[in-house]
């Protein structure tokens, strides 16, 4: 490096950030830090000696919060996407790029996403797996809308050779870009550093991307896959498999994630951070809009799925019938097999299967249509029976 190239790496120091990149040239370059030492410590870093440092932590008294007017994080989408990182995963081909482009069609023109209300930012679209062709295309199935306010790059360098520095400018530069997706962040996550595990490499990969996101209240939404072949149920933490170390869900402020069968057109939208409350709803992607629809909130929709199944369940309308105004029956296993054909139009597997289905029911039987199933003891010649009794409230 010639004394030129230093000279101007000085010039261009002006905050913390450009002086931390001005030392690391000097360290490249050979300089001792000494030599700057004045003009660093105005941004609080403090060399050590000629080729070492330490950086002084920004400080403030607990108690002058109390008087501060501190601005709550802001949001892009209220309730779903606040400014801050956010790590978005997913297995692969399961539709997080079909989300992403809608959510960027969606807040380039203010509408709804997903049901939540969004303000009408721009957006830079990071689309490192793709081309201008497919995405055409993508938009074309999408509705054919393509709004203003939405900037796309299909190659951009890497974490390593500036791609944060060129996030600034652009940010710099439209005082409205308030979210950036970068899709995939495995395409620009640069070289591993030597002795580096896991963990430091996710911290140090995602935290310049959090501090700017923070530093100019936007939105940065990095989308990865979850691991191959795991079993999202096998897990406490559904969120654990989530690709790389927890140092990525410990840098961001806010995470999602799709999961669900490949083959199976619903899924579970999971969302979690900390402004956020936690999300659990259920998405379904429909083939021809090529659109994720909000069905509901997850909980909710199979409480009425089983609440349904149980009310349409030939079982539970056999039994009503047979019971009409009678206190109790009584039923051999086959006598019942042969009452679920006649009433429902059904035929069980079973007689044994089918009595193993309905003892099984019991507690929803007392508890929704009171209503107590026994099964008896062998009688003469005979095998057990059911037994279904009304019950007084």
């Amino acid at each position: 490096m010639t004394e030129q190239e230093i000279m101007l790496a000085t010039l261009q120091v002006h905050d913390r950030e450009s002086a931390l990149s001005a030392v690391e040239l000097y360290k490249l370059a050979g300089e001792d830090l000494r030599n700057h030492a004045s003009q660093l410590k105005q941004y609080g870093i403090i060399p050590t000696s000629a080729k070492t440092f330490f950086v002084l932590s920004e400080t403030y008294q607990l108690a002058d919060l109390e008087n501060k007017d501190v601005k709550p994080p802001e949001f892009i989408i209220p309730g779903l996407l606040p400014a801050g990182l956010t790590i978005f995963a997913a297995p692969s081909k399961t539709g997080k790029s079909w989300a992403s482009i809608d959510m960027c069609i969606s807040v380039a023109q203010g509408k709804p996403f997903w049901g939540f209300p969004t303000a009408q930012k721009h957006v830079l679209y990071l689309d490192l797996e793709s081309s201008e062709s497919r995405l055409k295309s993508r938009v074309a199935a999408l509705g054919g809308v393509f709004p203003q306010g939405i900037t796309v790059a299909h190659r951009v360098p890497d974490l390593d050779h500036g791609l944060i520095d060129m996030l600034e400018i652009w940010l710099k530069q439209d005082q409205q870009l308030k979210v950036i997706i970068i899709d995939t962040i495995g395409r620009v996550k640069g070289s591993s550093r030597r002795n580096e595990d896991a963990y430091t490499a996710d911290t140090r990969i995602y935290s310049g991307l959090q501090r700017l996101a923070q530093d100019y209240q936007c939105a940065i939404i990095c989308i990865t896959h979850t691991r191959k072949g795991v079993n999202i149920d096998a897990y406490d933490d559904p969120f654990a498999a989530i690709q790389g170390s927890v140092g990525s869900m410990a840098v961001s402020d806010c995470t999602w994630m799709i999961v669900g069968k490949r083959n199976e057109s619903e899924k579970r939208f999971l969302a979690t951070g900390r402004d956020i409350n936690d999300i659990d709803i259920t998405i379904a992607f429909d083939s021809e809009s090529k659109r994720w629809r909000l069905l509901g909130n997850t909980e909710y929709l199979l409480e009425e799925r089983a609440k349904a199944e149980y009310e349409n369940s030939p079982i539970r309308k056999t039994i009503l019938e047979l019971l009409g105004n009678q206190p109790y029956i009584m039923r051999t296993k086959p006598e019942f097999f042969e009452d679920v054909i006649n009433c429902t139009g059904m035929t069980p597997i079973s007689p044994t299967t089918l009595s193993k289905d309905v003892l099984r029911m019991a507690g929803q039987l007392l508890k929704n249509d009171h209503i107590r199933v026994q099964q008896t003891a062998p009688w003469n010649g005979g095998g057990r029976r059911l037994r279904f009794t009304k019950v007084q409230d």
